[in-house]
């Protein structure tokens, strides 16, 4: 009988506190749950994600996302990678233009700011993250590829060659699959902008 009960004790305490220990779980935000079920289904697809933060009053947030979101680099990319796009500092503005932040506050993905500091990512705007199977950023803004310089950044639209160089490495280590035709066309589509753009 004795070994009965003692037997019960750990069922008792998975009722009473949760198999994680109650308070150590940690709760998904809506910004975690997006990223998880994105990050699945290109797992399932064997591919890997884009993660484009941005804001709404943000100018060049909108110019990469139009430009993962394009033809040309689903085209060339989207065999390789999913993309996701999520809104955060939108409170950025709020003491500038109180009225816009009041019409577009809703568009602020909750928890994206806990998201970026957990997987030691910086609040830039736009940020851009490519993630593994696993979820961990493998390429960023913070080190967007092996050797690169800390002013070494994927800009877009490019304002220089060294843009366009620096786009392309981002995406080649973002995805070891990457293949070296579907590289070159994504080099001539970023290139063709940098001339459109000048």
């Amino acid at each position: 009988m004795l070994l009965n009960s003692i037997s019960f004790l750990p069922l008792l305490y998975c009722l009473a506190f949760g198999a994680g220990g109650g308070s150590a779980v940690q709760q998904k935000t809506e910004c975690g749950e997006r990223i998880e079920r994105s990050l699945v289904s290109a797992t399932a697809h064997h591919k890997r994600l884009v993660v484009k933060f941005g804001a709404s009053w943000c100018a060049g947030c909108h110019e990469l996302e139009r430009f993962l979101l394009s033809k040309p680099f689903q085209d060339s990319m989207g065999r390789y990678y999913d993309v996701l796009c999520i809104d955060y500092g939108e409170d950025i503005i709020q003491k500038e233009s109180p009225d816009y932040f009041a019409k577009h506050k809703h568009l602020e993905v909750p928890g994206a700011r806990t998201w970026l500091k957990r997987h030691g990512l910086k609040e830039n705007m736009p940020e851009i993250a490519i993630l593994d199977e696993q979820g961990k950023a493998v390429v960023c803004y913070e080190h967007p590829y092996q050797g690169a310089q800390s002013w070494e950044r994927f800009y877009y639209p490019p304002d220089r060659e060294a843009d366009v160089s620096v786009a392309l490495k981002f995406f080649a280590d973002g995805n070891p699959a990457m293949n070296k035709k579907d590289l070159q066309n994504l080099q001539r589509d970023i290139t063709q902008k940098l001339r459109r753009h000048r």
